[in-house]
């Protein structure tokens, strides 16, 4: 999967060449300064999802010299307005983290022709935007086949925050992995916890698979995942080790 600050670096460029103007070095308050935010639908301290596109915008603020804007937890309901509210500021460039961006971009594009709207984690066209699609069904067919490999139960597990797009796609990419190795390995049907956040959720659902005979567990559950690791670790036992794969950054010092 490539690293999400790179495909800001490549979106920055694109949208640098359709408005015709250059990032230029700026304190943050000049009106002519090429501008860009960012759009968080959670936390940039997760660890996960959110944290890795924060750590992308840092990167354009320091080795491009771009004066940037980074806006977090933004529910749903609130979506249309912040970003609306960006572009009606002048914004150049804003980027939105989530496929949940896609409709509210679509009426947005159209209305402000002056500032270029990126949707991360989007499956579909969105005319006058640009919408990335990461390959996360390439990436978790390797988990999946590493997982069948380490696997002694031939149990695994994948537990995912909600079922969308993106997490839908690494669960199939890990089924297909897993066929690849030609092991006696079975993957159990999805946990959902339906919330990002919660770590209690990410608790149980992990207790569910290691009820259900799991013993490698691959999660995309965001600032939850501490409550994957900490019940795995509770579990595991030297006559059966629990393996549990990180998932958007580096989670091995977590819990």
């Amino acid at each position: 999967m490539i690293r999400f600050a790179a495909s800001m670096l490549i979106a920055l460029a694109f949208a640098a060449g359709g408005c015709e103007r250059k990032p230029a070095a700026s304190s943050g308050d000049s009106d002519s300064a090429f501008r860009v935010a960012l759009v968080l639908p959670g936390s940039d301290t997760d660890n996960g999802w959110n944290q890795l596109a924060a750590e992308g915008l840092k990167r354009i603020k320091d080795e491009l010299g771009v004066a940037v804007t980074l806006v977090t937890n933004v529910p749903s309901n609130e979506m249309a307005g912040r970003v609306g509210y960006l572009a009606g500021e002048g914004i150049d460039l804003v980027l939105c983290h989530g496929y949940e961006f896609e409709n509210v971009v679509r009426p947005l594009v159209g209305r402000y022709p002056n500032t270029r709207f990126v949707v991360m984690g989007c499956p579909n066209d969105i005319p006058g935007a640009v919408s990335i699609e990461y390959q996360a069904a390439d990436a978790c067919d390797l988990v999946g086949h590493l997982a069948a490999m380490v696997s002694r139960s031939g149990a695994i597990a994948f537990v995912g925050a909600q079922d969308v797009p993106t997490l839908r796609a690494c669960y199939e990419g890990m089924k297909s992995g897993m066929q690849a190795a030609q092991r006696p390995v079975r993957i159990l049907d999805p946990l959902w916890t339906n919330d990002w956040t919660d770590i209690g959720k990410a608790k149980r659902k992990t207790e569910d698979a290691i009820a259900a005979g799991a013993d490698v567990i691959f999660q995309n559950t965001n600032a939850a995942f501490v409550g994957v690791f900490q019940t795995a670790r509770a579990a595991n036992r030297p006559d059966r080790p629990i393996y549990v794969f990180g998932c958007n950054g580096n989670q091995n010092d977590h819990p």
